[in-house]
């Protein structure tokens, strides 16, 4: 079975208590409201890398969708639009750049 899965990548903002705050508080509630079709839904927090030194990236949110189809779906509709404009907003307003990519996911 092969699932598509939206990856928003976020670098470490250069203030994290309010890039937490704007994350939980507002684009979380937010992005729930537009979120659709998905199967699962996970928000990781990076906390280190085997060898001690600061991740490269802050935060990883994934969202699996059982086809193509049904990612396209959610993914030309205005709330998927407006979601992805504040989760840049919100990264941006806390000086980074979310990276936003669609992967192939294979269960094997």
């Amino acid at each position: 079975m092969s699932e598509i899965k939206l990856v928003v990548i976020y670098p470490t903002p250069t203030d994290v208590d309010e890039f937490e705050r704007l994350y939980t508080d507002e684009h979380l509630p937010f992005a729930g409201e537009r979120l659709f079709g998905q199967t699962k839904a996970m928000v990781t927090t990076m906390v280190g890398t085997p060898d001690g030194s600061e991740p490269p990236f802050y935060k990883m949110f994934e969202a699996y969708f059982p086809s193509k189809d049904d990612f396209d779906k959610w993914a030309t509709s205005s709330g998927a639009q407006d979601t992805v404009q504040h989760a840049v907003d919100i990264s941006t307003a806390t000086g980074t750049k979310p990276i936003i990519m669609v992967a192939t996911e294979v269960i094997p």
